[in-house]
């Protein structure tokens, strides 16, 4: 298989103002749900070979969402952008189109990412993860386990990113809300780190829908810390 390539003596536009890009991510390690999890859900998560592969294993499931949870290889950026665009004329597949890489330090080290941003002439990013989308969408029936899985990956990420990292890479901890004080004591965690930005799934969760009143002791809350921030 061809590799796309990547050199440090890459060059890139240079813009007339700052620019702060709001849609960076971050490749996480193996260890990212692990470091932290307590000892009662250990395997709740897990990375096991199959069939030579690395693989996810969520809840004794091998799971596919994320199809190369190593992150050695990955899609090359922007090289999906006819399969995204309604180019995709020949009804070609996601795999078909994008360009694999191999991973560099750039995407899982925050001071090569401030390299690359000098590079890129980019001030300021968002920066999201990318293994995390896993977690909610496997556990809607278990909100407890969920909150005990997201707080387990933000004190990772915290470790490996920060949450404002120099003021110029912002990375965004995840808040589940199936369980509203739950919520309301991990978003204060965050804040008391440096969270400038968090990541909230745009959908229901296992027992509240941000847009309904049910979560309305998290409403405040979030409203009130919106000021600030």
């Amino acid at each position: 298989m061809d590799y796309s390539s990547h050199t440090a003596d890459m060059t890139y536009s240079e813009f007339a103002h700052p620019v702060f890009d709001c849609d960076f991510h971050l490749y996480e390690g193996a260890d990212a749900f692990t470091r932290y999890l307590p000892s009662e859900y250990a395997g709740l998560v897990r990375l096991a070979d199959v069939d030579g592969r690395t693989k996810m294993v969520v809840r004794g499931k091998i799971s596919d969402y994320i199809p190369n949870p190593t992150f050695e290889v990955v899609a090359e950026p922007g090289s999906a952008a006819e399969y995204f665009s309604g180019r995709n004329t020949e009804g070609k597949s996601y795999r078909e189109i994008v360009r694999p890489m191999r991973a560099i330090p750039e995407f899982t080290d925050r001071d090569a990412r401030l390299a690359l941003m000098d590079r890129m002439h980019i001030q300021s990013i968002v920066n999201f993860p990318t293994l995390a989308s896993l977690i909610e969408v496997n556990f809607l029936d278990d909100p407890v386990g969920t909150q005990v899985l997201v707080h387990a990956f933000n004190q990772w990420l915290h470790d490996e990113w920060g949450f404002d990292h120099q003021g110029r890479i912002f990375t965004t901890p995840v808040i589940n809300l199936a369980i509203t004080e739950g919520a309301i004591a991990e978003l204060e965690w965050v804040l008391e780190r440096g969270a400038r930005t968090i990541l909230v799934r745009p959908g229901p969760t296992a027992r509240c829908d941000p847009s309904s009143r049910t979560c309305s002791p998290w409403c405040p809350r979030r409203t009130a810390r919106s000021w600030t921030r």
